[in-house]
């Protein structure tokens, strides 16, 4: 689900992988502002993790201001990121 892939067999904590994985994307654009993530249940069932796992990384990322949350309301992308995407100095001008 999101193209995230865990390595159950790495140093890095699982909640830091999923951070990792969706704050990329977010970064990367492929997660747009204001899109809705799934479930912390949902996306801890469908990657076979425990919800504890997803919640601290949606943590994480609310914590960084990546996401919001309401209760009651799926968690989002949050509004208004502006992220600079670095230009090679090779590209023309």
């Amino acid at each position: 689900m999101f193209g995230i892939e865990l390595n159950r067999q790495s140093d890095l904590p699982l909640r830091r992988q999923i951070y990792h994985s969706l704050r990329e994307q977010i970064i990367c654009g492929r997660l747009k502002e204001d899109e809705p993530l799934p479930s912390t249940r949902e996306l801890a069932k469908n990657m076979g993790v425990s919800r504890n796992t997803v919640c601290e990384a949606y943590e994480m990322l609310i914590t960084e201001g990546y996401l919001i949350s309401s209760q009651g309301a799926p968690t989002r992308i949050a509004k208004g990121l502006f992220l600079e995407k670095s230009v090679s100095s090779q590209t023309p001008q």
